[in-house]
C-alpha cells in the first residue's frame, strides 16, 4: 500500500488508506532493502547517514548564494514549506523524500528530492540513491543564482579513501556539462577498475529548462574540513580558485561542484539530477556450519542485512529468541544430540517466510540466511549421527 506523508510545519499528515495521523518531526529516514538514509532538513546536518552494511556518508548537503558577491548559506537556513515522504514501491518502508523551501525575500524557491534502494545479493551489498533539485527564480527581473553541494563520505566507516576521481571526459575540470562522474573507492584495488572494497559513484546530469545554460561547473576535492569551511565562512566560495583537486591520492577527501545559473527572470525553473550508487564487497558471507551460527547471525544484524521483526523492543525480542536458537545448537557442534538438531528445526521454521509459524527475524538477507540455515541443519543432522531428527526440517 501506498503511504504518503506531508509535513507542514513541523507537523506531518500521513495519509493512508483514508487514516489522517500526526507524527513527530525532521530528522527523515528512508528505508529501502539493506539501505538506510537519514536526511534533516531543517539543519546543516543535511543528509548526515547513509547505512549500507556500514554508515558511509557524514554529510550532503547544499548551499545558495544570490549574486557573486557575499557569502553562501545553507539551504537549511531557507524557510521550510513542506516536507513529503512517500512508500514508492508498497514494501511498508519510507523510501522517498520531497522537502520544499522558499526565500525569505522570495527570491526562489527551491524544491529537492531523494529516492533511496536497496539490496543484497551474493555477498553484494548495493543501494542507489536518486537526487534532484529544482530551483525556480520568483522575480520578474534577471537575477544570478549560484547553487553549491557538499559530500563528505567516509567509505566503510573509515575516514581515509584509497582512491578518487571527478571524470569530465574531454572537456577537463571545470567545465563539465553533463554526465559528469565523481567516483570513491575505499581498500581493495586502487582505481575506478577494482573489485574489492566500498565504492561511491555519483553520476551528475545537469538540465536547463527555459533558462540560459549555467555559466560554470567546477567540481573537485580537497582534504577535509577546507571546502565546508570555505562555504560557512564571510566570504564568497569560488570553486574556481585553484584548490580543488580531479584526483587526490589516501587521505579524508570531500567533494564540492558549483552551478551557477543566469534568470532572465519570468519564474524559471532549472532542475539538476544525480545517481549516487553505493556498492560494497566488505560483507561476504559464506554457510556456516554448527559452532558458527550465532557470529554469523551477529554479522547479518550488525550489517542491517537482518532484524527482528516488529518494531523497538519487540524486535530486539526476537532477534534474542533467534540467537538463543542458535546458541544452543553451537554449543554441541558436532550435533551428537537430538535435541541440538531440534533447535536448528525451530530456528528453521522461524525464519522460513512462511506465515506459521510467525517468523522471528525479516530483512534483505533473510532468504540467504534461511538458505545457510538449512545448509548447516542438513551437513549435521541429515548423514547417518545419532542426533538426525526424527524427520527433515520442511522443504528438505
Amino acid at each position: 500500500m501506498l503511504q504518503k506523508a506531508i509535513r507542514i510545519v513541523g507537523l506531518t499528515w500521513i495519509i493512508a488508506a483514508g487514516a489522517v495521523t500526526v507524527a513527530a518531526a525532521a530528522p527523515i529516514t528512508l528505508r529501502d532493502g539493506a539501505a538506510r538514509v537519514v536526511i534533516d532538513p531543517a539543519s546543516q546536518d543535511g543528509l548526515k547517514e547513509w547505512r549500507l552494511g556500514a554508515q558511509h556518508a557524514v554529510k550532503q548537503w547544499w548551499w545558495y548564494r544570490v549574486g557573486d558577491t557575499g557569502p553562501e548559506a545553507s539551504i537549511d537556513t531557507l524557510e521550510l514549506e513542506a516536507t513529503i515522504t512517500s512508500d514508492t514501491d508498497g514494501d511498508g518502508q519510507i523510501d522517498t523524500l520531497v522537502v520544499r523551501w522558499r526565500h525569505a525575500g522570495d527570491l526562489f524557491g527551491l524544491e529537492a528530492s531523494w529516492k533511496l534502494t536497496g539490496s543484497f545479493s551474493a555477498g553484494m551489498l548495493e543501494s542507489t540513491l536518486a537526487h534532484q533539485i529544482q530551483l525556480t527564480s520568483l522575480l520578474s527581473t534577471p537575477q544570478d543564482i549560484t547553487l553549491f553541494q557538499y559530500v563528505d563520505m567516509d567509505l566503510g566507516g573509515g575516514s581515509e579513501d584509497t582512491f578518487a576521481l571527478i571524470d569530465c571526459g574531454d572537456a577537463g575540470i571545470g567545465d563539465c556539462q553533463i554526465g559528469t562522474l565523481i567516483l570513491q573507492a575505499d581498500a581493495g584495488d586502487l582505481g575506478p577498475t577494482g573489485d574489492t572494497g566500498t565504492t561511491h559513484e555519483t553520476s551528475v546530469v545537469s538540465r536547463a529548462f527555459n533558462v540560459n545554460d549555467f555559466s560554470e561547473f567546477p567540481a573537485g576535492f580537497a582534504p577535509f574540513p577546507d571546502l565546508l569551511d570555505d562555504l560557512n565562512d564571510a566570504s564568497p566560495t569560488d570553486l574556481d580558485g585553484g584548490d580543488l583537486e580531479p584526483s587526490p591520492g589516501e587521505g579524508n577527501h570531500t567533494w564540492a561542484a558549483s552551478w551557477t545559473w543566469s534568470y532572465p527572470g519570468d519564474h524559471k525553473t532549472f532542475s539538476l539530477a544525480q545517481s549516487q550508487k553505493l556498492g560494497s564487497q566488505g560483507l561476504v558471507l559464506e554457510a556456516p556450519f554448527l559452532g558458527e551460527l550465532v557470529p554469523y547471525l551477529d554479522d547479518l544484524v550488525g550489517g542491517g542485512l537482518l532484524f527482528g521483526v516488529g518494531d523497538g523492543r519487540a524486535a530486539a525480542a526476537r532477534i534474542g529468541l533467534m540467537r538463543r536458537s542458535l546458541e544452543m545448537a553451537d554449543r554441541d557442534p558436532n550435533a551428537t544430540r537430538k535435541r541440538t538438531c531440534r533447535f536448528l528445526e525451530k530456528a528453521d521454521l522461524r525464519s522460513d517466510g512462511l506465515p506459521k509459524p510467525p517468523d522471528l527475524v525479516e530483512g534483505p538477507a533473510l532468504q540467504q540466511f534461511n538458505g545457510d540455515l538449512r545448509f548447516a541443519t542438513q551437513a549435521a543432522c541429515f548423514d547417518g549421527k545419532p542426533g538426525d531428527p526424527l524427520e527433515p526440517p520442511p522443504g528438505q
